[in-house]
């Protein structure tokens, strides 16, 4: 056969395929991949703070994972998660279990996967001092007498005991038998 009647029954095909598109022709729809397995959490452990809710503990997790096909195919399958008993006010592991859909054209059934959601401790309230009183507004002293005791009430109520307290007594201030509260600023007397 000639080059010239080679390009004419070419060209008489493809004239032809184009005429009558697709029709007759079959069409094959690509091969499902079937499910192999599933590739470890990005994150398979997190941590969230006390008072946090499911919610937002559930959206701390992995969305989607990477799956692998029988043939080597790799694929995205995204993550549902639940987390059974959990409590963002109770410190503690809460075990997360998610259920995975396959990529579109995926076979089977894929295993869960699991992650560790932990819940931190409830943290400490920091309460300011707003002020701190003396029992006695003066105190008489004469040298030799007896130590005496000063008990400090810190407002308010509820914050924390202060283990020691610095008064601060004015730098060359004459120390006389009376000293008043309001004259203890700038020489350090540790109570």
């Amino acid at each position: 056969m000639t080059n010239k009647k080679i390009l004419t029954l070419i060209s008489l095909l493809v004239v032809s395929f184009l005429l009558m598109g697709t029709a007759g022709c079959e069409i094959f729809p690509p091969k499902p991949v079937e499910y192999l397995s599933t590739e470890a959490l990005e994150n398979p452990t997190v941590t969230v703070v006390y008072g946090t809710s499911e919610t937002e503990a559930l959206a701390a997790l992995d969305a989607t994972v990477e799956v692998v096909g029988s043939e080597d195919e790799t694929g995205t399958a995204e993550i549902a998660w639940t987390i059974a008993d959990y409590d963002g006010t109770i410190p503690a592991d809460y075990e997360a279990t998610g259920k995975l859909t396959l990529p579109e054209e995926w076979l089977g059934t894929p295993a869960d996967v699991t992650a560790t959601v932990t819940v931190t401790e409830e943290p400490a309230t920091i309460v300011a001092v707003t002020g701190v009183t003396l029992d006695r507004a003066t105190l008489a002293l004469t040298v030799g007498d007896a130590a005496v005791t000063l008990v400090a009430t810190v407002a308010p109520a509820d914050a924390p005991e202060v283990a020691s307290s610095t008064i601060i007594v004015p730098l060359g201030c004459p120390f006389t038998t009376r000293l008043t509260f309001c004259e203890f600023l700038s020489t350090t007397v540790t109570l």
